[in-house]
């Protein structure tokens, strides 16, 4: 999917995250959208070394849309909010964003012997409906070998460390040696962050009574 359909003309698309990937997406199909944040203790959520994956992005992104909602910065007039959160899982265990350059490392070596699941979830609020739509989209991602010398430019680059898992997709460095991607509902997209056709259904669900 490489669009979205928003109810009416007097609707318009906030996102609700300061995320890179996310704003990606909607600007990689030339969908017009505003970012409005409002920032929560994301770490005082949930136990990484405990909780299952998608139980704890749910929580996030509905504690992300709930403050959103609570700060009175959403507009008056007609909108669609999404809010979302996502970690890498490899081998069972949680990934987020690399605190440093050894666990950068550790994390683009191991793809070499296996695929990263991606596990996202993500809250559609309608300011006029005043109704919420979650969901949690799941997708692996399998990689080719990834040399040294190129797990060593990711790291000068810098994003990795933007990334849940250590890694985006959608990196030129990185892209080469990307391999197939497993996803039900976006694929690539939901690997990177944010999948239209999860979007799309929610939003519809928005909108039944």
């Amino acid at each position: 999917m490489t669009s979205l359909t928003l109810p009416s003309s007097d609707y318009q698309l906030i996102l609700g995250s300061s995320s890179k990937s996310r704003a990606y997406i909607l600007n990689k199909y030339s969908i017009p959208f505003t970012v409005v944040t409002q920032s929560i203790d994301e770490k005082g959520i949930g136990d990484r070394t405990k909780d299952n994956p998608q139980d704890l992005v749910l929580r996030i992104a509905h504690a992300k849309a709930d403050a959103l909602i609570a700060s009175g910065k959403l507009p008056k007039t007609p909108a669609i909010v999404i809010c979302s959160d996502q970690v890498a899982v490899y081998q069972g265990k949680i990934r987020e964003k690399p605190v440093d350059e050894a666990e950068a490392r550790e994390y683009l070596e191991s793809y070499r012997s296996g695929p990263v699941e991606t596990f996202g979830g993500v809250v559609v609020y309608n300011t006029a409906t005043q109704k919420k739509a979650a969901v949690v989209d799941h997708a692996k991602q399998h990689f080719k070998y990834i040399p040294d010398s190129v797990i060593d430019a990711l790291i000068q680059a810098g994003r990795v460390f933007e990334c849940c898992g250590g890694f985006t997709i959608e990196d030129p460095i990185l892209k080469p040696f990307v391999g197939e991607t497993e996803g039900i509902d976006g694929g690539a997209d939901s690997i990177v962050g944010l999948s239209l056709t999860i979007i799309q259904r929610l939003i519809q669900q928005t909108l039944d009574e």
